[in-house]
């Protein structure tokens, strides 16, 4: 099940997420390739002008059941990226990442053709054998512009309907809503679609000028509450609905937001760590990872440093 990049041909391989699928004994690898590379024993490649996603699925001893590299984009000098992945209880799994604005190619056909400078975020569903069924791809608003965008998180709730988050700026459609942002601030969007990826809602979240979003994560309950996290650098405050967030001496911020089912935002927590992930316990605490600078405080506990792992109940506090 080993993977094989050619590197006396210039051949790169590198990877991105990975998620546990207990329910069926296995898990999935993400990356991307570039050139010839051996995936066990099967070779897959991309000229000097692609770059290739990959997915693989292993047993839970290691031995690779398949790989799928369907997806190629046609840049070869940006690299493609895959933020996140999950698995919905049937098998099926979602990806989500961002692509050089180049063409790109799903499952052999053509699902973008171009002319975009910058970024473009995407997600594509798969059945449990590695065949994209759907997909979605952030276009610009206009021919020509220069957007940044990408997707970065994935959740997905009991009904498997699948929730996105991530970001833009400069001007993107989504399924022929376009949502505009030429101030060269960085916005938030999230996505909620149903298990074969149509369309549910999507919305924009506008959190003041001068303000870059970074590390964008979604966790979504049982109940269809969720919880946003992610950070900014900026000169400008982060306005939220219910708390305005300023900017520390590093202009770097960091939340945790949390909305009803109805998307109406509950309440804002500040953090000057950089929060990395977020996950629920077996008792239903939120789980909040990721790395801190001496002295900052979680509660009443302050940190010394480097990796954080913290604990809060779902109304914001701080076990």
């Amino acid at each position: 099940g080993d993977i094989h990049p050619d590197r006396s041909a210039g051949a790169k391989v590198s990877f991105d997420r990975s998620a546990p699928d207990l329910a069926h004994n296995s898990f999935y690898v993400t990356g991307y390739y570039q050139g010839e590379v051996t995936f066990g024993n099967g070779i897959h490649y991309t000229n000097s002008t692609q770059s290739g996603f990959f997915v693989a699925r292993y047993n839970l001893n290691g031995a690779l059941q398949w790989v799928s590299t369907n997806l190629v984009s046609l840049n070869g000098s940006a690299s493609p990226l895959v933020s996140d992945i999950k698995i919905l209880s049937n098998g099926n799994f979602v990806i989500a990442g961002s692509f050089g604005g180049d063409s790109l190619y799903i499952g052999g056909v053509l699902s973008y053709a171009g002319g975009s400078a910058g970024f473009l975020g995407f997600g594509v569903l798969f059945n449990s054998s590695g065949v994209a069924q759907n997909n979605f791809i952030f276009t610009p608003s206009s021919s020509g512009l220069t957007i940044d965008s990408e997707i970065t998180g994935i959740s997905i709730d009991n009904s498997d309907n699948i929730y996105f988050v991530g970001y833009f700026t400069g001007g993107i459609n989504y399924r022929g809503t376009s949502y505009i942002n030429m101030l060269g601030d960085y916005d938030i969007i999230m996505i909620k679609c149903n298990s074969s990826l149509q369309n549910i809602f999507s919305r924009r979240i506008s959190l003041g000028t001068n303000t870059q979003v970074v590390g964008l994560n979604i966790l979504v309950l049982q109940n269809g509450d969720y919880y946003l996290t992610g950070g900014s650098y900026g000169y400008d405050s982060l306005v939220f609905v219910t708390r305005t967030i300023y900017p520390n001496s590093q202009f770097t911020m960091s939340f945790m937001v949390k909305y009803n089912s109805a998307s109406v935002e509950q309440w804002v927590i500040e953090s000057g760590a950089s929060i990395a992930d977020i996950c629920i316990d077996n008792n239903g605490n939120l789980l909040l990872t990721g790395t801190s600078g001496a002295g900052i405080n979680f509660g009443s506990t302050p940190t010394a440093g480097s990796i954080f792992l913290a604990s809060y109940s779902q109304s914001g506090n701080f076990n």
